[in-house]
C-alpha cells in the first residue's frame, strides 16, 4: 500500500499535467453541455470527488453538510459571475482548491467543522465563478447551470461519498484515506505548477 502511495503520483504526473488545461469554454448551451462540463476539467472533477470522499469517510453531520455547503456556494459563485464578478488568476486558484481538498482528506477528522465549511464555501465560490466564465454565450443558459452543471456536480460528489463510505468500512481505513488525500494533494501540486 505504501509503495502504491509513493509511486502513483509519479506515474500520474504526465497525465495530470496534460489534463490541467483540458477544459474549455462550452460552445453550446443546454442541459447536456452543462452536465458534461464538470467532467472536462481535472480540477473540477478531482474537487467534486474529493468533497464526497471527505464527507463519506466522516461520521455525523459533515456527510450531509459538505455537499450542501459546496453546491450552495457553487450556485452563489455562478450568480456572482452574472453580476460581473470575475476573479483574477482563476486557474491557479482552482489548482490550489485541489490541493486543499486533498489536505482536508488527509487531515482525517482533525479539521474543526467550522473551518472545513469555510474551506468548502471558498472552494465552491471559486468553482462556481469559473464555471460561469466557461459557460456558452448561446441560449439554454438556465438549463446549463440549474439542471446540467448542478446535477453533474451533485452526481460526482455522490460518487465520492459512496467511495468514502466504502473506505470507512474497511479495516485499513486510515491508510486508504491518507493515500487518497495524498494522491489528490499531489495532483493539486502538479496542477498548480501547470497553471503558473
Amino acid at each position: 500500500m505504501r509503495k502504491v502511495a509513493t509511486v502513483a503520483p509519479l506515474v500520474l504526473v504526465p497525465w495530470i499535467a496534460g489534463a490541467a488545461h483540458a477544459h474549455e469554454t462550452a460552445t453550446s448551451g443546454g442541459l447536456g453541455s452543462g452536465f458534461a462540463h464538470p467532467f472536462t476539467g481535472l480540477d473540477h472533477l478531482l474537487v467534486l470527488l474529493a468533497i464526497g470522499l471527505w464527507a463519506g469517510s466522516r461520521k455525523g453531520a459533515s456527510e450531509h453538510a459538505a455537499p450542501i455547503v459546496f453546491l450552495g456556494t457553487l450556485a452563489i459563485g455562478v450568480v456572482a459571475g452574472f453580476s460581473g464578478l470575475a476573479l483574477p488568476a482563476i486557474d491557479p486558484l482552482l489548482a490550489v482548491t485541489v490541493l486543499v481538498a486533498g489536505l482536508m482528506i488527509s487531515a482525517r477528522g482533525s479539521l474543526p467543522p467550522w473551518l472545513a465549511r469555510v474551506a468548502l464555501a471558498i472552494i465552491g465560490l471559486l468553482h462556481g465563478n469559473a464555471h460561469f466564465y466557461a459557460a456558452p454565450d448561446a441560449g439554454g443558459i438556465l438549463a446549463y447551470f440549474a439542471a446540467g452543471l448542478l446535477a453533474a456536480s451533485a452526481l460526482l460528489i455522490g460518487v465520492g461519498l459512496a467511495i468514502g463510505r466504502l473506505v470507512a468500512m474497511r479495516p485499513e481505513k486510515p491508510e486508504l484515506i491518507l493515500m487518497s488525500g495524498g494522491l489528490i494533494s499531489a495532483a493539486g501540486v502538479v496542477l498548480i505548477a501547470s497553471a503558473v
